[in-house]
């Protein structure tokens, strides 16, 4: 137990619940489409209520499929 902890309990016990705030999950995923010229790493992608920032675009085949790698942003 450290000395704050003695010392003011409740103290510790905001900076912890502080620190949990900030600790997050990233979310990665991927996307595959067929696929649409002109799709970059610049747009995002809205799936079932979420936000995605792309990180990677991958063409597969010609011109047949796009696999897209994105995280969903934090709210």
């Amino acid at each position: 137990m450290s000395l704050l902890q003695k010392q003011d309990p409740a103290l510790w016990q905001a900076m912890e619940l502080e620190a949990a705030r900030q600790i997050s999950a990233e979310v990665s995923t991927q996307f595959q489409i067929r696929y649409i010229a002109g799709v970059s790493a610049t747009m995002r992608i809205l799936y079932d209520g979420l936000y995605y920032d792309i990180v990677h675009i991958s063409e597969v085949g010609r011109r047949n499929r796009i696999d897209i790698f994105a995280k969903a942003r934090q709210a």
